[in-house]
Formats: C-alpha cells, sequence, structure tokens
C-alpha cells in the first residue's frame, strides 16, 4: 500500500524519493491545488471515497499522514 501511495505522490512532485516524514508543501512542494490532486489521485487508486471531515489539510501534512489516511479507508 505505501509503496502505491510513494508512486501517487512521485507522480504530482518533482521529487526523486519518498519518505515517511517528508512533509507534503515543505519537502515535496505540494500547494492546496496539488494536495486536492493527491486526494483525488488516492480515491481514484485505491477506489475509496473520503470523508470530508478527514481531510483538513491541517493534519494531513506529511507522508506518513497519506499512509494513515488510506489505510484508514482500506
Amino acid at each position: 500500500m505505501n509503496e502505491k501511495i510513494n508512486d501517487i505522490i512521485l507522480a504530482l512532485s518533482f521529487a526523486e524519493d519518498i519518505r515517511p516524514e517528508y512533509s507534503l508543501k515543505n519537502d515535496l512542494g505540494f500547494d492546496s491545488l496539488r494536495l486536492t490532486e493527491l486526494l483525488v489521485a488516492l480515491e481514484d487508486g485505491f477506489d475509496i471515497q473520503f470523508d470530508e471531515s478527514d481531510i483538513d489539510f491541517k493534519y494531513f501534512q506529511t507522508v506518513n499522514d497519506t499512509y494513515i489516511l488510506v489505510e484508514k479507508y482500506i
């Protein structure tokens, strides 16, 4: 699962590698639009639908947060 998430993040960023502790904004350069694109790509890639209450960007800041979010729906 984490490898698939990493692949999705890599496709949306200019990073060469992904680590759980990386900040989506500071390390990977994601802005609010790119974060929204990431959420849509994750929903499509895993055939899930996130609850609106789970996508507050102040709690969704690192790659590890992404793992935790997707894991909640699988």
